[in-house]
């Protein structure tokens, strides 16, 4: 059920960095949901998924740095570098969420056999 709940808050995200939800949000509030999902993933409620996540994450992640590091000089490249960072998580979001897909897939495999021990050993 985190999985699912979690694929929501991906998808709802998805929908506003594309400006396909009803509310259009600012550069800045759509970088700040970006770091909430992030505080979601670190939050100890999420560990399941952060184990199968993270060799993935650390090697979007480190895609991101070249954006991080780029100097800024004025206002117009304050908003390229907005924009170019939004941009990129747009398809760290579809990764993850590919990802989490993924993961409750091979769980949802993975319990049918369990589930059948069990239920001969009288357990369940």
């Amino acid at each position: 059920k985190l999985n699912e709940k979690f694929l929501k808050i991906c998808k709802k995200l998805h929908k506003e960095l594309n400006y396909q939800s009803k509310i259009h949000y600012t550069l800045h509030e759509l970088n700040t949901k970006i770091d909430q999902l992030k505080e979601t993933i670190e939050s100890n409620k999420y560990i399941f998924l952060r184990e199968v996540l993270s060799p993935s994450l650390f090697h979007i992640e480190s895609n991101f740095s070249k954006i991080y590091v780029n100097p800024m000089h004025n206002d117009s490249d304050k908003q390229n570098k907005l924009v170019a960072w939004i941009t990129a998580h747009k398809s760290w979001l579809e990764e993850i969420s590919e990802l989490a897909l993924v993961q409750e897939k091979a769980l949802k495999i993975a319990i049918i056999p369990l589930q059948d021990i069990l239920e001969k050993r009288n357990l369940i």
